[in-house]
């Protein structure tokens, strides 16, 4: 969030309801992917998102941060598919 807030402000409010969107889980994945089973809403939508706002963030950029950035955005987005979906 640090970074977003120094390098991507407009960022800010799409990794807030990301993070929002993942906090009845308690971090546990299974929760998660058992809720998205039985209820059909995912954070997949909060997280591609933001990872569209990273991406035009980083652009470009080739310091160390903003790769951080853009690779922990793209674990995100690839995480959000590992419900069994």
């Amino acid at each position: 969030m640090y970074w977003l807030k120094a390098n991507a402000p407009d960022a800010l409010p799409d990794a807030l309801q990301a993070w929002y969107c993942f906090q009845p889980y308690d971090e546990d994945p299974h929760r998660y992917a058992w809720s998205t089973r039985l209820v059909p809403r995912s954070c997949e939508p909060d997280v591609l998102s933001l990872l569209v706002e990273v991406r035009r963030a980083t652009a470009g950029r080739t310091d160390e941060e903003a790769l951080d950035a853009a690779e922990n955005a793209e674990f995100a987005a690839g995480a959000k598919g590992t419900t069994g979906s």
